[in-house]
Order: C-alpha cells, then sequence, then structure tokens
C-alpha cells in the first residue's frame, strides 16, 4: 500500500475528518488534502510524525501499509479465549462484568478520540 492508501484507510477507519487530523496533527488541512487526493504528495519526514502520532500509529506503518504488531492474530485468538470465559460465567454473576466491560470500552473510545 501507498501511503496516500494507507491515509485514507486510517482516516476511515478512525471516523475522523482531515480537518479533525488537521486539528490534532498541526498539519493544514490542505496539505492533507494533497497526501490523499490524486496528487498523493509524499509528507515530509516531520509531518508524516506528527500524522502518525495523532492517529495512535507508526510512521512505518502509514508508509508501508503493514501493522507494526504482526502478531495481531495471536492477541485476537486471546482476546476470544477470554470472551469465551466470560460467556461460561453464570448470568447472576455477570451483569456487574457487563458494566466493567462497557464502561472500558468506553473509556477505550474516548482516549482514541483524544489521541492517547
Amino acid at each position: 500500500m501507498t501511503f496516500r492508501e494507507t491515509l485514507r484507510e486510517e482516516i476511515s477507519y478512525q471516523g475522523i475528518t482531515l480537518k479533525e487530523l488537521a486539528e490534532k496533527s498541526g498539519v493544514p488541512k490542505r496539505t492533507l488534502e494533497s497526501y490523499v487526493d490524486a496528487r498523493a504528495r509524499i509528507p515530509t519526514a516531520e509531518n508524516a510524525v506528527k500524522i502518525a502520532k495523532s492517529l495512535n500509529v507508526t510512521v512505518e506503518y502509514l508508509v508501508t501499509g503493514v501493522a507494526e504488531h504482526s502478531n495481531v492474530y495471536a492477541e485476537l485468538s486471546e482476546l476470544q479465549q477470554t470472551i469465551k470465559e466470560i460467556l461460561s460465567i453464570p448470568h447472576e454473576q455477570f451483569k456487574p462484568i457487563r458494566e466493567i466491560i462497557h464502561n472500558t470500552a468506553d473509556l477505550c473510545r474516548s482516549a482514541v478520540r483524544q489521541g492517547r
């Protein structure tokens, strides 16, 4: 994948606009547009770092399209096992656990939106 393709995909995945990315990264919106439109300009190293930090990804990922944590399948497998364990909890004990899971998910979404 090219920088342009990866950046467009990541912006879409995170559900943010170029305007929001410009505000988070300090890279002007018009400059960002030149990276994702047909011109497909290559960013300076400084701008690539700003963009990557704002999206909470690595510059390497933006350039290559390959996630640095290629062990994502191992992580998903571990998560799948955890979900199986949670589903085996008796119903009466599950309500407080469900609340914890929902609260944790809300915190994670909030952190992602804030760029942490």
